[in-house]
Order: structure tokens, then C-alpha cells, then sequence
């Protein structure tokens, strides 16, 4: 004779041991291994990978970059002139570009602010240190992006470091 065994005792069809239905399960994903050696990372990191920021074509510069470009021109010696004229250098003849960059070393302004004077012909605000400019420039956030000033350009000695001033030296730049 032969027994008919129940789906519990036959050990399938859908109850586990303790009479509950066992949870279906997914298989796991497992990821591949890293082929890179430890020896050329040591701590077993994946390190950051970083794209360099490129400018788009398309991107148009920052308004303040734009309205220097037109103001400066070319960067002849005649524009050189002009920017110290406007400056304040009145009475003053610089015969190149090199005396121009010298004169500009003990000059704080801020260039959204210069750019304005000219345009409306009123004196240039001149200030006394770097921090004094550094504190005036944060509080209003007329910061001309350092990313933009092209080689040989004065702005290369007008810019300040208005992060992070030099405090100590009152503000005066190295020579």
C-alpha cells in the first residue's frame, strides 16, 4: 500500500520547516574585479577622476569681462597709457608697457567699479590696502573672474587677492 506523503512532508510545493511560504530570492549581482594593482594604489580606492572645466564656444564671458575687453582694446601701448591716465597718473609719462606694470603695483580699485568711472567720467575710487579693497569687493560681490585675464594683461597686476588679503604687509604686493 502506499502512503500519500503531504507537500510538507515531501519537502516541496511551498511551505519551508516552519510552515511558512520561503521568500523567493534574487540571484546577486555581483560586481567584477578591479584589475588595478594595489601597489599603484595602495589604500584599494577608486581615485577621482576629474574633467578640467573647458570653456564652451557658446558660453559668453561675464558681463564685467566683456566691458573690459572693449575697454582695454588690443593691450597697445597707447591702451596701456590710457589706463593710467584713468587711474589718476595724471602728469606722469610712461614710454612702456614695462613702466606701467611697475606703476600699477601699489594700485587698489575694483574693476566693476573703474569700469563705471571711465564710462562716466567720474575720479576712480583708489583704496588705501588690499584688505580695505578686499573687504569693499566681498561685501558687494563685484569680483572680476581671475580665469579670464589673458596673459600680459594689467589685470594681472590689478587684481587683488581678495579671498585671502595680505594682511600683514598692509596690502602691498612683492616685487
Amino acid at each position: 500500500m502506499s502512503r500519500k506523503r503531504s507537500k510538507k512532508q515531501q519537502g516541496g510545493g511551498g511551505a519551508g520547516e516552519n510552515g511558512k511560504k520561503p521568500k523567493e530570492t534574487k540571484p546577486k549581482e555581483t560586481k567584477p574585479k578591479e584589475t588595478k594593482s594595489k601597489a599603484a594604489n595602495p589604500k584599494g580606492t577608486t581615485p577621482k577622476q576629474t574633467k578640467p572645466k573647458e570653456k564652451k564656444s557658446n558660453e559668453k564671458p561675464k558681463k564685467i569681462v566683456r566691458d573690459w575687453n572693449s575697454y582695454f582694446g588690443s593691450g597697445e601701448l597707447a591702451d596701456w597709457q590710457r589706463l593710467m591716465s584713468d587711474l589718476g597718473f595724471q602728469g606722469e609719462e610712461f614710454l612702456s608697457k614695462s613702466q606701467c606694470r611697475k606703476a600699477l603695483q601699489g594700485v587698489w580699485v575694483n574693476i566693476q567699479d573703474f569700469l563705471d568711472a571711465t564710462e562716466s567720467g567720474e575720479p576712480v575710487h583708489r583704496f588705501e590696502s588690499e584688505a580695505e579693497l578686499s573687504a569693499y569687493t566681498m561685501s558687494c560681490k563685484k569680483i572680476f573672474p581671475k580665469k579670464d585675464i589673458t596673459k600680459g594683461s594689467p589685470l594681472a597686476k590689478l587684481l587683488a587677492h581678495i579671498l585671502y588679503p595680505h594682511l600683514e604687509s598692509g596690502g602691498k604686493r612683492r616685487r
